[in-house]
C-alpha cells in the first residue's frame, strides 16, 4: 500500500448516519448490472433470498394475507421481480417499482407484471392497490423522514380496506451490522469494481442517530481509489407502529416471519401488516 493511499485512507470523512456521503449508485447501469449478478447467486443470499424460501413467502402473502383472492398488488423495490413473478402467476395483477435499470429488464423479460425504473421518493405510486409491499429489510435502508413519505405514499395508493407488508429488520441485527469489526479482502472483480480490487470495509453503530454506518474503499491498480456507503435504520416496535399510525393505519399486525406465526423462521426481521381503514371506518 502506497503512501498516496495512506494518506488518503487518513484524510477520510468519519463515518456519518444519513449525511448523503459515500452513496451507492444503484441506478448506475453498469453497477446495476453487477447486482443483479448478486441477485441471481442463489449461494450467498445477499440481495436476493433463495427461490424455496420465496416460493414460501409467496404462499403466506397469497393464502393468508390475501385469502387467495386475485388482488392489484404493488411491490415496492421489487428487484429483478422474483415475488412479482410468482403473485402474478397466482393470479395477482401486479405492478413492481425499483431504482435498478438492470434489475427491472430483468424483471420486465421473464415473467408476468408491470415494472417500473424509479426512486421510490419521487415515483407515482397511482392508486387502487389491495397490496403493497415493502420487503426483505428494504424499509431500513431510508431515512426515517424518507420512510414516512414511502409510508403515506403507499397508505394513499391503497384501496379503503387494502394492506400494507412491511419486512423490516430487527433492532438487534442493524446494531450487529454497525458493530462489525473492519476488515478487507482482495477480488477478482465483483459488485464494486468490475476486476480485480482491494476491498476495506469500515462499519460504525451511530447510536444517536440508531442507525448502522458501512462504508467500502475500493482500491484497483492504475485507478484512484473510490469508496461507497449506505446506512441501515433501526426501528423499535413502538417507533414502528407510530410510524404506521400517524400515516393512517390501522389493525397492526406483527409476524415474525413470513411464514406465520408459527414459524419463526427468521431470526433478523418481522413482517409488519397494516390496514387501511376501510370507508366505514372498519379496517
Amino acid at each position: 500500500m502506497d503512501g498516496s493511499l495512506v494518506q488518503w485512507l487518513l484524510k477520510r470523512e468519519p463515518l456519518r448516519a444519513w449525511k448523503g456521503e459515500d452513496k451507492i449508485p444503484w441506478n448506475d447501469p453498469d453497477f446495476s448490472q453487477r447486482m443483479l449478478e448478486v441477485h441471481l447467486d442463489q449461494s450467498t443470499g445477499l440481495a436476493s433470498r433463495p427461490f424455496a424460501k420465496i416460493d414460501q413467502h409467496v404462499e403466506f402473502i397469497h393464502r393468508e394475507v390475501l385469502l387467495g383472492k386475485p388482488s392489484r398488488i404493488l411491490d415496492l423495490g421489487c428487484g429483478p421481480g422474483f415475488y412479482a413473478h410468482r403473485l402474478t402467476s397466482l393470479g395477482h395483477e401486479v405492478t413492481g417499482i425499483d431504482f435498478s435499470p438492470a434489475s427491472i429488464e430483468f424483471a420486465r423479460s421473464h415473467g408476468g407484471g408491470r415494472f417500473m425504473q424509479d426512486d421510490l421518493l419521487t415515483a407515482s405510486y397511482g392508486e387502487g392497490w389491495d397490496l403493497v409491499t415493502f420487503l426483505f429489510g428494504e424499509p431500513n435502508t431510508f431515512a426515517p423522514s424518507d420512510l414516512k413519505l414511502i409510508v403515506v405514499k403507499a397508505h394513499k395508493a391503497l384501496n379503503p380496506g387494502g394492506v400494507l407488508l412491511m419486512e423490516v429488520t430487527k433492532h438487534e441485527a442493524v446494531r450487529a451490522m454497525g458493530d462489525q469489526s473492519p476488515t478487507w479482502d482482495a477480488s477478482p472483480g465483483g459488485l464494486f469494481h468490475p476486476g480485480p480490487h482491494l476491498w476495506l470495509q469500515e462499519s460504525r453503530w451511530d447510536e444517536g442517530a440508531q442507525a448502522a454506518k458501512s462504508r467500502w474503499h475500493i482500491v484497483a491498480e492504475g485507478e484512484a481509489p473510490n469508496s461507497f456507503g449506505c446506512t441501515t435504520q433501526s426501528w423499535t416496535e413502538e417507533q414502528m407502529r407510530d410510524l404506521l399510525g400517524q400515516a393512517g393505519f390501522q389493525g397492526i399486525q406483527i409476524y415474525p416471519s413470513m411464514k406465520g406465526n408459527h414459524d419463526p423462521e427468521s431470526p433478523e426481521a418481522m413482517a409488519w401488516l397494516a390496514a387501511k381503514p376501510s370507508d366505514d371506518g372498519v379496517s
